[in-house]
């Protein structure tokens, strides 16, 4: 319970900091003005913000339940012995442990952490119309907490997350190349890739029906499917660690519903009646209709959310983008605050079980307070 509480009180805390920032697209659109010093309020808030996300992540120890799996990759890739992870990571564990000469796995942690809120922080600022609710969306989504495991895969997202305001200015060339070099972190960001060019045309009815009849086959053809799957992604057979890992989410689906049916609800403000915010909208629509196709018809996916959560990762920035495009403040109210109570339900449902095995972002450890020791045989 006081782990809950804390996580809680962090949640709130940096929220309140990031209440503070004004991002790009909120100190240039519609002729806002905000005053002569904001730019240096929002440096300065920017700066703590990430200083605080960046100390908890870092000064973490055996928290995350991949955590204690890392220190063995690490340990295997330092002498030599990669298995299955990508040859970036590899070459970051040598670097790190080669400059320290030893294993220093709480640095590799903390430079992964570093880079990571870095770009998740970065994109939120660059691409967000609404800074502080973006960043609540982030925390309350569990995205920051659930980074505390699988930090490969996280480091990789938060590139790719970055590389959607290329995506969407169709800066293609900036875009392929961001997420290239998070495939170098975790081969599974190359989805992105094709899944975002699709996002960016404009698809007429007919091609999004056939589209989702395509889908559906997921559900009758899951092994043909997982066959194709395995070939591309080989290391999953060689570890065995595709068995038992897929499984339906009903939570990622309605999450997908809801945001689709709200973006159908609105779209005429969203879309057909926005000349600057249009086509950015009909992007993120796209990437979260295909994200709901995808957690319907391809449970079955090993590890599924990796995938899907290259599209509904979209969800944090879309969702206030559809709050500002509503005309009518009343309307306007009442999604702001559905919105706002779906998450908080949502980061409640998390934090409850933040301690089973599965998760293990609870109880909180830290370095500070524990004895340790690192291998110098590097």
């Amino acid at each position: 319970m006081s782990g809950m509480i804390f996580y809680s009180f962090f949640v709130l805390m940096t929220v309140a900091v990031a209440y503070k920032i004004k991002g790009v697209k909120q100190t240039t659109s519609y002729g806002r003005d905000y005053g002569n010093n904001q730019g240096l309020v929002s440096t300065i808030c920017f700066c703590g913000l990430f200083l605080l996300l960046f100390l908890l992540s870092s000064m973490r120890h055996m928290t995350g339940h991949d955590y204690s799996t890392y220190i063995d990759r690490a340990h295997d890739i330092a002498h030599e012995s990669y298995g299955v992870t990508e040859w970036g990571f590899n070459l970051l564990v040598l670097l790190i442990y080669s400059i320290c000469n030893c294993e220093n796995y709480i640095l590799l942690f903390s430079v992964i952490a570093a880079v990571m809120i870095f770009f998740f922080l970065k994109g939120i600022y660059v691409q967000s119309r609404d800074f502080a609710f973006t960043f609540f969306l982030y925390m309350a989504f569990g995205l920051y907490f659930q980074s505390f495991s699988t930090v490969r895969y996280y480091l990789a997202m938060s590139l790719v997350f970055f590389s959607l305001s290329f995506w969407k200015k169709k800066h293609y060339i900036k875009g392929v190349l961001l997420i290239l070099a998070a495939s170098l972190f975790h081969k599974s960001a190359l989805v992105a890739i094709p899944i975002y060019f699709l996002a960016g045309i404009k698809w007429k009815k007919v091609h999004v029906i056939i589209l989702t009849v395509l889908a559906s086959t997921g559900v009758i053809f899951n092994d043909f499917y997982l066959k194709i799957m395995l070939k591309l992604y080989p290391s999953y057979v060689v570890s065995g660690e595709y068995e038992g890992t897929g499984g339906f989410s009903i939570i990622n689906v309605l999450r997908s519903l809801a945001v689709v049916i709200l973006g159908l609800y609105f779209w005429r403000e969203m879309v057909k009646n926005n000349n600057e915010y249009g086509e950015e909208n009909r992007f993120y629509f796209y990437l979260n209709y295909a994200s709901l196709l995808y957690f319907a018809f391809f449970s079955f996916v090993p590890y599924g959310s990796r995938i899907g959560y290259y599209m509904s990762i979209s969800q944090i920035l879309y969702l206030p983008s559809i709050i500002e495009d509503i005309k009518d403040e009343k309307k306007k109210r009442i999604v702001k605050w559905a919105v706002i109570g779906a998450a908080v339900l949502y980061l409640g449902m998390y934090l409850i079980k933040a301690d089973d095995p599965g998760v293990a972002v609870l109880p909180y450890r830290s370095w500070l307070f524990e004895n340790v020791t690192f291998f110098r045989d590097v």
